[in-house]
């Protein structure tokens, strides 16, 4: 859990962070917007551009 205003509960993976909370934010959980907004402002341009690859590369599991 990430609490605003501090980086408590933020992973070690900051491209991994983004990535989920990107995949949150397309599935309609406008909550995580603010969240994955201050992770972004953690990263690097070079751990964002993996990120955002990462999320436009998704293909979520088909369930059996």
């Amino acid at each position: 859990v990430i609490w605003p205003g501090s980086h408590a509960g933020i992973g070690k993976d900051l491209v991994q962070d983004y990535k989920w909370l990107s995949l949150a934010v397309a599935g309609g959980y406008e909550m995580s917007r603010p969240y994955r907004n201050q992770i972004a402002n953690l990263m690097t341009p070079t751990q964002l551009t993996e990120a955002q690859r990462l999320v436009r590369a998704f293909k979520p599991k088909k369930s059996a």
